[in-house]
């Protein structure tokens, strides 16, 4: 009954995909020979009408195109069914569901999915239907995965976060914005202050779908062994990317380095023993998914397909050191044995031996090396181990640099304190 009822779903899909595409090309079609006739100062009739739309139909190429559209997802179906009712994935039924699931998210990437709609009123509109037809199908899925199989966690993302993944983007309260939140969001992708309300549900949520990802049993042998960790890659750097991680902070600014409330606010995160604790999963997560890729040869192979996700990956775990560090720095010894800056030194001597010496890595545009390198530069720690622990800066740096820190907070201004008092 599921794969019959699935496959159902699936011809009104692509019937609607149809009726949608080609209602339009035909609309549009009509429009310019209308158009021809009344410049030619002819009368428009019912009958040329109907000629119009009969040269259409006797036309080669419309016929070419509508047995090629219908070609086109006939090939989908068996391409995906080939896959998901192989004898090395798990639940057959459910993943009858997930094909129908899989052509409206196509649908929806190839004519709607673009990044500014995750930033204007009609956009959000626009994903609304989707998200609502990829729930029905999500559920009806859920039906044959048992509740604490972590597959459920990789549809989650595939059709509610790997849209906004790819955008960079989150949903934004439009009531909050200004002219000038509009231009900042546009340039960076986003500010936390002005995300909607079901923005901190997402990121709740998000946390949950990467503990389960984490730590529950997946009986699909590809989604085992591929799919949890390049997910988890790319949950945390979207995290990272739009400081989702400071979202509980309450920032309100755009200009924010400017802003003395947002210098007090960022410096109060050290006392939040809860975001403390998200810090630490999170960097264990990255650590165990490291390992995992380092000594797989299928994530070896997706690596390559996707150049960025382990730079990025490398780059990142050396972020969430940092702030550990840091935090860790407030209340722990101000020395240079301090266990997080000695742990803090080592994640940095991996990226930059990973940053030397990898081809891939050096094949990478600049701007996409520079994405990486800036996840991995923290001026606070490598300044300390620079200046206070006899560490030369080409194993701090790629460019060995010099050093330069600011002591903008006071929280900062007492840790170098501690380390000038300490020698």
């Amino acid at each position: 009954m599921p794969y019959l009822e699935s496959f159902f779903y699936y011809i009104v899909v692509v019937l609607l995909m149809f009726v949608i595409l080609f209602g339009g090309a035909l609309f549009l079609y009509m429009s310019f020979g209308q158009f021809k006739i009344f410049f030619a100062k002819e009368e428009v009739t019912l009958d040329i009408e109907k000629n119009l739309l009969y040269s259409l139909v006797k036309n080669r190429i419309f016929k070419f195109f509508i047995l090629a559209y219908f070609a086109t997802f006939c090939f989908f179906y068996l391409n995906q069914a080939t896959d998901y009712f192989s004898d090395e994935r798990a639940y057959p039924q459910a993943k009858a569901y997930k094909i129908v699931a899989d052509l409206v998210l196509f649908h929806y990437d190839f004519f709607i999915a673009h990044r500014n709609l995750y930033y204007r009123p009609i956009g959000l509109k626009l994903i609304e239907p989707y998200q609502d037809v990829q729930e029905y199908l999500m559920q009806k899925g859920f039906e044959f995965i048992p509740k604490d199989d972590a597959e459920r966690a990789i549809w989650r993302y595939e059709y509610f976060y790997s849209q906004y993944i790819r955008a960079m983007a989150a949903p934004i309260d439009f009531d909050k914005l200004t002219p000038d939140d509009l231009g900042y969001i546009l340039r960076i992708g986003g500010h936390p202050a002005i995300y909607k309300a079901e923005a901190k549900e997402m990121l709740i949520e998000v946390e949950g779908i990467i503990e389960s990802l984490m730590n529950n049993s997946m009986k699909d042998k590809y989604y085992d062994e591929v799919n949890r960790y390049m997910t988890t890659i790319l949950f945390s750097v979207w995290w990272e990317k739009f400081s989702f991680l400071h979202y509980t902070l309450g920032v309100r600014t755009v200009h924010e380095h400017l802003s003395k409330d947002y210098n007090i606010i960022l410096t109060q995160w050290t006392e939040d023993k809860d975001y403390f604790i998200r810090l630490n999963k999170f960097s264990n997560w990255l650590d165990i998914t490291k390992d995992k890729i380092d000594n797989s040869q299928t994530l070896h192979k997706m690596m390559k397909n996707h150049q960025l996700i382990y730079p990025e990956l490398m780059g990142l775990r050396v972020t969430l050191m940092s702030a550990i560090t840091y935090a860790e720095m407030q209340y722990g010894e101000l020395s240079c044995s301090n266990k997080m800056l000695q742990k803090y030194y080592i994640y940095k001597q991996e990226f930059l031996k990973y940053a030397r010496n990898d081809i891939g890595y050096r094949r990478l545009s600049k701007q996409e090396r520079l994405r990486a390198s800036s996840l991995a530069s923290s001026n606070l720690e490598d300044y300390i181990l620079f200046k206070y622990c006899d560490v030369k800066a080409m194993n701090l740096e790629l460019d060995s640099q010099v050093f330069i820190y600011s002591k903008t907070f006071n929280k900062t201004k007492k840790i170098i304190a501690g380390f000038d008092n300490g020698r």
